[in-house]
């Protein structure tokens, strides 16, 4: 499951340096953070190849997380930030 979609990451980014630094859990739990915790929701959602790249965000606070997954059930946080830094 991570194996996979940590191989589609590193074939999007191009580097095994960003995957190394991504943290992963089952979407579910990824997704009640950032609606519970940030107010994040989705603003973009894109499949590139069966991965689904989605970018949430809090136009109120300004934060933001860069997420990918996958059908397995994975997601993993490819970035994280406020104001768009």
């Amino acid at each position: 499951m991570k194996g996979l979609l940590l191989t589609a990451i590193i074939t999007l980014t191009g580097t095994a340096a960003i995957a190394q630094q991504v943290n992963c859990a089952p979407a579910f739990h990824i997704m009640i953070q950032l609606d519970s915790r940030y107010k994040e929701s989705v603003r973009d959602t894109q499949d590139r190849n069966g991965v689904i790249l989605e970018m949430w965000a809090n136009s109120e606070n300004g934060t933001w997380t860069f997420t990918a997954r996958d059908d397995s059930g994975a997601m993993c946080v490819l970035g994280h930030g406020k104001d768009y830094h």
